[in-house]
């Protein structure tokens, strides 16, 4: 038998992927593709179908632990996913790699702290932290800030905690985080 040429034959992958539990999240995701350019008082661009593609899965990762999800476009073109679970907020920055930049507090109004920021985090590894942060949520039931259940997710938690000295940087929106310099890794 003779050998097949296939030298004709180049695969392509598409970012039109058929995700078979749309629901309101995932349509908004969607949506974030056809923003015009300028839609934020004449800045920002659409977000690509590669960082919707990504950002359905962080939120189907984050939904499939049971955390509360909101969506947001970015005018660079990221999505930002903010996952909620009692006090504790994960916000999760998706560009077209498939790193992805996460910040944890806990928390609520001024009563909160940030645990981490500008972590740079793989899928796999973003699995894990949220697994870890769910576990604790379960653990500390009652929900409530206290300073001996912050020090215990601390002390336990493989997440490295940033420096005192930024505290002060942490009272703001995502937005003010992703001009940071600072950068934070993961230690799974």
């Amino acid at each position: 038998m003779g050998e097949i040429d296939l030298s004709f034959f180049t695969p392509v992958f598409s970012y039109d992927l058929y995700f078979p539990n749309e629901d309101n999240i995932t349509q908004e995701i969607e949506s974030f593709s056809q923003l015009p350019d300028g839609w934020d008082y004449g800045e920002g661009i659409a977000a690509s179908k590669k960082t919707c593609v990504f950002a359905k899965l962080v939120y189907l990762l984050g939904k499939s632990y049971g955390y509360n999800a909101e969506p947001h476009a970015e005018t660079n073109g990221d999505i930002t996913i903010i996952f909620s679970m009692k006090d504790h907020f994960i916000d999760v920055e998706i560009s077209n790699i498939e790193k992805f930049i996460m910040r944890y507090e806990i928390g609520r109004g001024s009563e909160y702290v940030v645990v981490a920021k500008d972590l740079e985090v793989s899928f796999i590894e973003l699995e894990k932290v949220l697994i870890e942060i769910r576990n604790a949520c379960q653990h500390f039931s009652s929900g409530q800030l206290t300073s001996n259940n912050i020090a215990a997710i601390s002390r336990g938690s493989k997440i490295k905690r940033y420096s005192a000295a930024t505290a002060e940087e942490s009272r703001f929106s995502i937005r003010n985080v992703q001009n940071s310099n600072q950068a934070m890794s993961v230690t799974i």
